[in-house]
């Protein structure tokens, strides 16, 4: 932590308020992904999927960018494991497809922002893994040229 965020030298306040805000959580939920340590260990929370045949998979493609990494976990659908699994799996089929949605910033950002936005008007929680898809592929066809 250190190493990352050295205390010496910082204009954002006191000493005090610099350890607080990089090496502790708080209280606000956003910080559980913020906070250097706590990130590493959601990250891979999230997207183990011990039926894969690489189960940390997911792990590289959500740590590939670190956009996308903001995209998806400061968002309220990144507590919902099976939500975030199929959509960065979903995300790799499309990659096959020649369709990368993932490595062009501002496409996956609206994706992520859409789908937060859908959970608005239904329960993502209660969406299988092929309605997820169905809306990954919706917004797909939607924005992405053939």
């Amino acid at each position: 932590m250190q190493t990352r965020w050295p205390i010496g030298g910082k204009k954002d306040g006191t000493p005090t308020d610099y350890i607080q805000n990089h090496y502790f959580v708080g209280r606000n939920v956003r910080n559980l992904v913020r906070h250097g340590i706590s990130r590493l260990w959601w990250f891979a929370q999230t997207t183990y999927d011990e039926k894969r045949p690489d189960p940390y998979e997911l792990t590289k493609v959500m740590l590939e960018f670190s956009d996308n990494r903001q995209s998806v976990m400061e968002r309220a659908f990144s507590r919902n494991r099976e939500f975030v699994q199929a959509l960065l799996d979903r995300a790799l089929y499309w990659r096959g497809q020649g369709k990368d949605i993932l490595s062009k910033r501002e496409q996956f950002r609206s994706l992520c922002k859409e789908m937060n936005l859908n959970g608005g008007t239904m329960l993502l929680d209660c969406l299988a893994r092929a309605e997820v898809h169905e809306l990954f592929d919706d917004f797909i066809a939607r924005n992405i040229p053939a």
